[in-house]
């Protein structure tokens, strides 16, 4: 997968994203058992092991506000650059 991802897309850094949703567990602990590097969305919720501390990070992006996720939401997209590819990872119950 990681190297069609590198064929296909012009050899953009690849930039894996886990826990947007701190209840989210599941990806996290996949990555930092296989030391595969990644961000951690909502490092905040996800030690609370909740969704989100004060709204949606998903809905956080581009907005102006002084919550904690809409912060989070901008040191994110700074870290990950503009041409970059970024995979997302998301778990439900």
């Amino acid at each position: 997968m990681l190297s069609y991802l590198m064929n296909n897309f012009n050899n953009s850094k690849i930039v894996f994203v886990a826990g947007i949703h701190g209840d989210e567990q599941i990806p996290v602990s996949a990555f930092q058992e296989s030391g595969i590097e990644f961000i951690l969305g909502n490092p905040r919720a996800y030690e609370r092991k909740v969704r989100f501390t004060e709204q949606d990070l998903n809905a956080s992006f581009g907005i102006s506000d002084e919550s904690y996720e809409t912060m989070r939401a901008a040191e994110i997209l700074e870290e990950i650059g503009e041409d970059s590819l970024v995979v997302d990872f998301h778990t439900t119950t």
